[in-house]
């Protein structure tokens, strides 16, 4: 269930978003999704996929500037 927070933290920031918006007819939703994605993918690259012990291609950069 800790996993799924952030993914709800997401989801409600958006529906407050949507909900507080004056013309939401003008909410270009496949935009939205192409920015979850972007999210999602960037994500993937610096942390990897703890879960399965694969370690994101990025990762390194992190580690190697903590070091400085």
């Amino acid at each position: 269930m800790e996993r799924l927070i952030p993914l709800l933290g997401l989801l409600v920031f958006t529906s407050i978003a949507y909900l507080l918006s004056s013309h939401r007819e003008r909410v270009n939703w496949r935009l939205v999704i192409w920015g979850f994605g972007l999210q999602f993918s960037l994500c993937i690259l610096v942390l990897g996929i703890p879960a399965l012990g694969i370690d994101g291609p990025l990762r390194f950069l992190f580690e190697w500037t903590s070091l400085a």
